[in-house]
């Protein structure tokens, strides 16, 4: 159901996308913008937990080796916000879950346990990824920006794994054989950031970055890259797509946990986008070149306060007189009237 929704979202955006709007010249950097939609992902992982007493445990591969569908359709949801004029920040968030029984193909070692070939375990993975950025947009035009960009991507992975029939296909008792594992895995990169606008309603952008480093007892690899575009068919409102692409090489050495992950995580979104620019500088009026400049009419001997003129006021047409400007604590201004002669 999950996924006919996502799906019928993504449609619903297109159809909106072909109905006529209000397009606008769009600026490469917005102050504050607003995207969601439906991430299509591939989520490719190598878990390997290492035991106390049987050492190191067995490199499992969550699609192969324990059935989990790691390819789906989620929502995603990102936030920016550009307080000055070089410095952005953002927010990103998605969530997953799955879940398979699977009829092992050879022996798993997972921390102490063994699990064997030909016996049948449940397994459980729940993914929930949030990623902040910072962009210093140190140099910048009128359709384009470049800058630095910092990033920190947090996945929080459970997987859980439990036997259910053993390799005589006999039912295993409840907590008999059950492993869990619950772990926040930081991935930071260093890059670049990069927005243009090379027509009137499209914005591509491009974000790279890569980093190898140690945080709190994880020794990792982290590469990134994302590249889209965006065509804002209405003011402020516009359809998205994009590529994404994260892959995380970590082992780490903990009181709770001793082992190794790689992970990439990579695929498409598509979805809308919402963003507030900073206003347009006002439309100043251009003197007409066929109608002269002309100045306020003025009496002779009698400078009033304020000169007003009427069109016309001071080349009066035929059969019309300019009528003297008595001065007048309330009327201060030369009206035209009908000659009497």
């Amino acid at each position: 159901m999950a996924r006919t929704s996502h799906l019928r979202n993504a449609l619903l955006l297109a159809v909106l996308a072909s109905t006529p709007g209000l397009a606008m010249a769009v600026e490469p950097l917005d102050r504050l913008g607003f995207s969601a939609g439906t991430y299509v992902n591939r989520f490719d992982t190598t878990l390997r937990a290492d035991g106390r007493v049987t050492g190191a445990g067995t490199s499992i591969d969550l699609k192969r080796d324990l059935g989990l569908d790691t390819g789906n359709q989620l929502a995603f949801a990102r936030l920016t916000w550009r307080p000055f004029e070089r410095h952005e920040f953002g927010l990103s968030y998605y969530g997953d879950s799955v879940s398979a029984d699977h009829r092992l193909q050879h022996d798993i070692v997972f921390e102490d346990d063994l699990y064997q070939a030909d016996a049948t375990v449940h397994a459980n993975l729940s993914l929930k990824s949030l990623e902040g950025y910072y962009t210093w947009w140190a140099m910048s035009s009128e359709d384009w920006a470049l800058g630095p960009r910092l990033g920190l991507t947090v996945y929080r992975v459970d997987l859980g794994l439990k036997a259910t029939l053993d390799v005589n296909g006999n039912p295993v008792g409840s907590g008999a054989l059950e492993d869990r594992y619950r772990g926040d895995l930081p991935a930071p990169t260093l890059g670049l950031g990069w927005r243009w606008t090379p027509a009137q309603d499209w914005r591509i952008s491009a974000d790279a970055g890569w980093l190898s480093t140690e945080i709190n007892g994880i020794d990792g690899t982290v590469t990134y890259a994302r590249v889209g575009a965006e065509w804002h068919r209405w003011k402020h409102v516009g359809l998205l797509l994009e590529y994404n692409y994260t892959d995380i090489s970590a082992s780490t050495e903990r009181n709770h946990f001793t082992g190794n992950l790689d992970m990439r995580d990579s695929g498409l979104r598509l979805g809308g986008v919402s963003g507030r620019w900073a206003p347009a500088a006002p439309i100043r009026s251009r003197p007409n070149p066929s109608r002269p400049l002309r100045r306020p009419a003025r009496i002779k001997g009698f400078s009033p306060p304020l000169a007003w003129t009427l069109p016309g006021a001071d080349t009066p047409p035929p059969n019309r007189r300019a009528s003297p400007c008595p001065f007048s604590p309330v009327s201060n201004w030369c009206r035209v009237i009908p000659s009497s002669a």
